[in-house]
């Protein structure tokens, strides 16, 4: 969660706040006799929801467009619910003004006027993994539409009940609705919380060191690194991803915390892919400034960066896999910037072929020497 002014809360809001201005002068005939009957529980709830939800939406920036991904098409949805929001209160204010106009559903969603804003900020608070938005629109629903919903119930009364199988189908759909979404709900906001509170557990732990998630300029380029350590002066791993391609900043932390006393650790998103990638997508979409050499530059750039931010003469490189390429190449190249090298799943041989080669002649020989039959090895092979 980063704290910071957020332009699209503040559209949210706006979109929110401003029909109800409109409202509070053409409200529906006999509303404050309904208010009067309202449960001060829900009412206690609809306003603890509405002080946690307003301030959130502006002061995380979180909720700020990020570029196109995969969770654009969750800040989609969620500016539709809005746009019907409008449509809601547009339809309303065309009305006679009515209990009855101001209840009516809209492509079948009940108290539209409670429910939509509450769906749209619960997936406003999803897009930006901000676990303070999602308890308070779980709050702030259980109050406003449960307000709503017994406003409902009392202006259209007592409809006429349909047959019993219909009632016992729809009740059903009903209870399988509500568990769905209920089931939606929580594990959403399980899943940000705990990555809030992982967050703000590190930041408490490190308050005296380091621990910073930041794009930093590589040559042409910025590229997304992770820092997290508890002592500046502590000697500076950079931790190298395998793949290529396969960014694991995002989990290094659940290696890298028994180590935090003792190192710095800088895990990084490697030019072309992870976070790096789509920070440059719109000059770069289709990778054409990638290469080994272009990695082995950006490394250098680095390396640069971690020494001279740290009062450090050299670095420590871990390279894993594809990193373990990169990373030994470079620590033979500037052996005065590495004081050590670490090589987890090295790779000895960049040749396909020559991996593939090896391995088959050893088992074959291995095959051979128990005399087993080789003829469908080696037929699959060739």
């Amino acid at each position: 969660m980063s704290l910071g002014f957020s332009y699209i809360g503040l559209i949210w809001l706006l979109m929110l706040f401003i029909p109800n201005l409109i409202w509070t002068k053409n409200k529906p005939k006999d509303y404050e006799d309904y208010v009067k009957k309202e449960s001060r529980v829900l009412l206690v709830f609809e306003r603890v929801g509405q002080l946690i939800v307003t301030p959130v939406a502006l002061m995380f920036s979180d909720f700020n467009f990020k570029g196109l991904n995969f969770w654009c098409g969750v800040l989609a949805v969620s500016f539709l619910c809005m746009v019907l929001y409008e449509v809601f209160w547009m339809r309303y204010f065309r009305s006679e003004k009515t209990m009855r106009d101001y209840y009516r559903s809209i492509l079948g969603i009940p108290v539209a006027g409670a429910t939509l804003p509450v769906i749209a900020f619960f997936l406003l608070g999803i897009y930006g993994g901000n676990a303070l938005m999602l308890v308070g629109t779980l709050i702030l629903g259980m109050g406003h539409i449960g307000i709503h919903l017994q406003h409902r119930r009392e202006v259209y009364g007592s409809q006429e009940k349909k047959k019993l199988p219909v009632r016992i189908a729809s009740g059903v759909a009903k209870v399988i609705g509500a568990l769905v979404l209920a089931a939606f709900a929580g594990v959403s906001t399980f899943l940000i919380a705990g990555r809030n509170a992982n967050q703000l557990k590190h930041a408490i732990r490190y308050r005296n060191g380091v621990n910073d998630q930041i794009y930093v300029q590589l040559n042409d380029q910025e590229e997304y690194v992770s820092i997290i350590g508890e002592d500046r002066s502590n000697p500076v791993v950079i931790s190298l991803h395998g793949g290529p391609g396969s960014a694991s900043t995002f989990v290094d932390y659940c290696w890298q915390d028994y180590l935090t006393d003792k190192y710095t650790f800088i895990s990084w998103d490697e030019r072309g892919c992870g976070r790096s990638y789509y920070r440059n997508a719109d000059v770069d979409p289709n990778n054409q400034s990638l290469s080994f050499d272009s990695q082995l530059s950006d490394l250098d750039a680095l390396v640069d960066y971690a020494c001279d931010r740290f009062g450090q003469d050299q670095v420590i490189i871990m390279g894993h896999s594809y990193g373990s390429m990169l990373g030994s190449r470079y620590a033979l190249s500037h052996p005065e910037k590495v004081s050590a090298y670490i090589g987890i799943g090295q790779v000895v041989n960049a040749s396909g072929y020559a991996n593939e080669s090896y391995s088959y002649e050893d088992g074959l020989a291995k095959a051979r020497a128990n005399g087993d039959d080789t003829t469908e090895m080696e037929a699959s092979y060739e």
